[in-house]
């Protein structure tokens, strides 16, 4: 699957990588309501020159097509960028459900086709639903979760062995919505020094499941229904 990112990578290049990335939201901040957001990073060429007087590496365009390198994320803009996916492209900006909610919420929008979007669902459906997905086992009945799980590295493979330090450890991500064909909710979590994807995935399964839960509880009788997009 690293090779399959690797050479689209390596075919979009850097720059067009950092144009889609910029229209999900990604390296900027999202405009929620909290203080001091952090807006991340979605490296350039002209980033790179302006930053380390130094040209871009086709080496360098691989590890930000995987999630590493100089990529900076949070897990706002990530559950964000998800959620505008799959909705077709359509990135409303987030807000504090506690707080009062604004009467016109900010929206970006660059409209996806469906035949770009539909791959990438079912590759997510897979992750949490069929066999050989890395988060599988967390699969639930009744409901369609679509994910995505990653590992960061907090420093390279030869530091963190000679260091040996708990504070190397790789942190695990999950990104994940449901339902995956009528999405209603996204979430994303970080678990630091969780090294593999699928140890974030039940916090974000779960939080999801408490969501439909509720849901049910204001409409006795609702069902759960499984998503098709397995079944295409």
């Amino acid at each position: 699957m690293r090779r399959l990112f690797y050479n689209l990578g390596n075919k979009l290049g850097i720059d067009k990588l950092a144009e889609y990335a910029e229209k999900t939201g990604l390296g900027e901040k999202s405009g929620i309501d909290l203080p001091s957001e952090y807006g991340g990073l979605v490296p350039t060429r002209r980033w790179k020159i302006r930053t380390f007087r130094q040209p871009w590496f086709p080496g360098e365009t691989v590890m930000i097509a995987i999630g590493q390198g100089y990529l900076e994320l949070t897990p706002v803009q990530l559950a964000r960028a998800v959620g505008g996916l799959a909705m077709g492209g359509s990135w409303p900006r987030p807000h504090l459900l506690l707080d009062p909610a604004p009467k016109d919420v900010p929206v970006s929008r660059y409209p996806l086709r469906p035949e770009t979007v539909k791959p990438i669902v079912a590759g997510m459906y897979g992750v949490m639903n069929e066999a050989g997905g890395t988060a599988v086992r967390h699969r639930q009945e009744g409901i369609a979760i679509c994910g995505k799980t990653g590992t960061a590295q907090t420093a390279s493979n030869k530091l963190a062995k000679s260091r040996r330090d708990p504070a190397f450890t790789d942190n695990a991500w999950f990104v994940g919505y449901a339902p995956c064909d009528n999405p209603e909710i996204a979430v994303a979590s970080l678990l630091e020094a969780g090294e593999h994807g699928d140890r974030a995935a039940p916090m974000v399964r779960d939080v999801i499941l408490a969501h439909f839960a509720k849901k049910n509880r204001r409409q006795p009788g609702a069902v759960l229904s499984a998503s098709a997009v397995g079944r295409q």
